[in-house]
């Protein structure tokens, strides 16, 4: 692709990294907000947040809670406790509520003792003759071990246990309900309309609102029975004054509701007043419902007890009309036993008393304002698009304008979602998107354009790498230039140098273009290691490569270095010809240390930068050796002292090298010393013994002991190399001078 068709790309996939970004964003906050873990969160942040912006509002009319709370009790020499006042008292506080022209009385009391038999009547005929009490039940769930059948296994066992009012009140009741409440924690934020684990009994508020809008239940199942959605009959009649049977008429109502194929239809069966809808809406809808909190303790009326039963104030009440719910209940004493701790549990330790709860839910069932949680696909269908809008906003925008854009866009898509919240009682998420997808869609982005502006200010550094060592790039990135009086300078070196065998033969048979493919290749592989390893230098030249780890002073941990490369370079190399199937050439290393000089070399304005003195020559002629010798990885015994560690070596003689006068000790670097077979080790020691009898004159014994190795390892370069040799000195009677210093004639 040419210059002119990437800059034509460039916008296009600019859009297209910005597009992944927000896909990324998105994805991650719809996942997160569908899991367990991210519903808790969004409950206990979002949810709470949405409720604490809209702050308290006003709540139905037609609902209030009669408080059985401890100043009144006080004010009139009660106990503290209702449970210990006289049933008579009670009575009382239940004809004051009926005579002030209740609607349904829903009594939160645990009445399941027997007092004494005159005051359990008192109470018995009040309930019976306001014939619209609703009596509390208590569901307890315990869990004890039980025996697992035949195995004698301890397993444990759930059970429900129910305490009920006793018989006479019972009986006297229009209706016994319980009202549990789920908590997650402390909190609560849900309640029950129909119990599951209770055989989808009704609840305690979803009776009161049954007893509330009795006639609009009746008018609601004529409506639905004459327009023939359900069999006449299959929904019970609830004709007034019955009493106890209003839990089992409503479950048997909600069933045969529920069995109908096309139930939404039934709440358009007439067009219904608001009364009938939510009769409609109780047998329609979920068990479970998220609690529309109105605000703190007290937002719906509490009448303290004592107000009802003092003749001075009890006229000033009316309760026409009203569902009254009656229990215990304080609006400014944070130690209350039957507090549940909400949202709007404020600085002040006041919690929601559960008589409150209990009308709380009734007034939401009544208006049909619960809490919606939005569907799992709008979920996932808003943090998609919001992570979408945040991802490409954080991508796309000038970096000076991220931050602010970004936080924009979220406040808007947080000001939506509090409106709909208000207006339409819908919880859309929100602690998600401002929490997590907000602060990942900034550091993305800022991520994203920071690595956009590094390669730009790379792309020159990165060319002139291409051609000069990291030094000289890092020198010119803070500032430095080349000087044509700066030539270079005299450090310690351990020098790599390799070559590619016969491919100066294989390049005949390819064009320039397939010989430059090939080698861009070739070095491209071999390259890496070189450099992850940390040299200094990287020099190519033709089809072979130089390269160099310097230092001011000799230093055993560089030599190290270098051999870890050069292992890995052979690994490179064999990687490489898997892909070259055709063109498999070997190549061979060697490797020598001492003093060099680096720098740029050349003149006429041009310059190279190379390594240049006689270890860098030496390097070249102890890799040329592994030709002669069949090896791939050579070292100078300069080098391999501190190697033994290490590496798995086998010293292969003494040579005197094409153009050197010295002979120099060489040592091949088999493999790591972890990774050594014991047939690698054995080889190695079979081999130091043949080849000590060799450089004794032993040429009978060294031949032999290279045969046994050739026989057991046939391939090995350095074991043929001297059977042979070991025979024709053998023949010969030796030769003049040291014959164990063999000679090298060729590069």
């Amino acid at each position: 692709m040419n210059q002119i068709s990437q800059r034509k790309h460039r916008p296009r996939l600019h859009w297209l990294k910005a597009l992944v970004l927000g896909s990324v964003v998105g994805a991650a906050g719809a996942i997160f907000a569908l899991s367990p873990p991210g519903i808790a969160f969004e409950e206990t942040l979002g949810l709470s947040w949405l409720f604490l912006l809209r702050g308290p509002i006003a709540p139905p009319p037609n609902v209030a809670v009669v408080a059985l709370d401890k100043r009144s009790a006080a004010y009139l020499g009660l106990p503290a406790e209702p449970r210990r006042w006289p049933r008579s008292v009670q009575a009382r506080i239940i004809r004051a509520i009926d005579r002030a022209g209740a609607s349904v009385i829903a009594v939160d009391l645990i009445l399941s003792d027997y007092t004494r038999p005159a005051e359990d009547a008192a109470l018995a005929t009040a309930i019976a003759e306001a014939n619209k009490v609703i009596l509390f039940k208590q569901l307890e769930r315990r869990q004890g071990p039980t025996l697992g059948a035949g195995s004698g296994a301890a397993a444990e066992l759930r059970l429900e246990q129910i305490t009920e009012p006793i018989p006479e009140l019972a009986h006297a009741a229009a209706a016994v309900a319980p009202f549990p409440l789920p908590k997650v924690g402390a909190n609560v934020r849900q309640f029950w309309s129909f119990q599951s684990t209770a055989g989808e009994g009704p609840t305690m508020p979803a009776v009161a609102l049954q007893i509330y809008a009795l006639e609009a239940y009746c008018r609601w199942v004529n409506a639905v029975e004459s327009d023939g959605m359900l069999d006449v009959g299959r929904m019970p009649f609830l004709a007034g004054g019955l009493r106890g049977n209003f839990g089992e008429a409503m479950q048997t109502a909600r069933s045969a509701y529920r069995s109908v194929v096309d139930a939404d239809n039934l709440l358009r069966a007439e067009n219904a007043s608001p009364l009938v809808s939510a009769v409609a809406s109780l047998y329609s809808g979920p068990n479970s419902h998220y609690v529309n909190f109105y605000g703190p303790p007290g937002t719906i009326p509490v009448i303290p007890f004592a107000a009802l039963l003092s003749p001075e104030r009890h006229e000033t009440i009316d309760l026409t009309g009203k569902a009254v719910f009656l229990g215990a209940a304080e609006v400014d004493d944070p130690d209350q036993p039957d507090g549940f701790y909400s949202v709007f549990t404020w600085n002040n330790g006041v919690d929601l008393s559960g008589v409150e709860i209990a009308a709380t839910a009734f007034a939401n069932m009544l208006t049909r304002r619960m809490i919606e949680p939005a569907s799992g696909i709008m979920t996932a269908a808003l943090l998609g698009i919001v992570g979408l809008v945040l991802g490409l906003s954080a991508a796309l925008l000038p970096a000076v304008v991220i931050v602010p854009s970004v936080i924009a866009a979220a406040a808007i898509y947080a000001l939506a979602a509090q409106a709909v919240f208000n207006g339409f009682n819908l919880w859309l998420p929100l602690a998600t998107p401002l929490l997590l997808q907000l602060p990942l869609a900034l550091f993305l982005g800022i991520l994203a354009q920071y690595m956009i502006a590094h390669r730009q200010r790379q792309t020159m550094s990165q060319a002139i790498s291409y051609y000069l060592p990291e030094k000289v790039v890092e020198g010119l990135r803070d500032g430095g230039a080349i000087r044509p009086g700066d030539f270079g300078e005299t450090v310690y070196a351990t020098c790599l140098a390799s070559d590619l065998e016969n491919f100066t033969a294989a390049a005949e048979a390819m064009s320039p273009q397939e010989v430059a493919r090939y080698l861009n290749a070739y070095f491209a592989a071999i390259a890496e290691p070189i450099k992850s390893h940390g040299a200094d230098v990287l020099e190519f030249r033709a089809d072979g490569m130089m390269c160099a780890w310097t230092n001011a002073a000799p230093r055993d941990g560089v030599h190290i270095s270098a051999c870890e490369a050069g292992l890995e370079v052979l690994a490179a190399v064999r990687r490489f010809a898997g892909s070259e199937r055709q063109r498999n050439l070997p190549t061979r290393l060697g490797l020598h240390a001492g003093w060099i000089f680096v720098g740029h070399a050349g003149g006429g304005g041009h310059y190279a930068y190379s390594i240049i003195g006689d270890i860098a020559n030496t390097a070249s002629r102890i890799e040329g050796l592994n030709k002669l010798i069949g090896t791939s990885l050579l070292v100078s015994d300069t080098i391999a002292a501190p190697l033994g560690e290490r590496f798995l070596l086998r010293p292969v003689g003494r040579f005197r090298l094409r153009g050197k006068i010295d002979p120099v000790g060489v040592v091949e670097v088999i493999c790591k010393r972890p990774e050594a077979s014991p047939a690698m080790v054995a080889l190695c020691a079979s081999f130091a013994e043949a080849l000590a009898a060799f450089q004794a004159g032993d040429w009978e014994r060294a031949a032999k002991g290279f045969a046994d190795l050739v026989s057991t390892h046939p391939t090995d370069g350095p074991s043929n190399f001297y059977r042979v040799r070991s025979l024709a000195l053998g023949q010969a009677g030796g030769l003049d001078g040291d014959p164990t210093i063999i000679r090298v004639d060729s590069k």
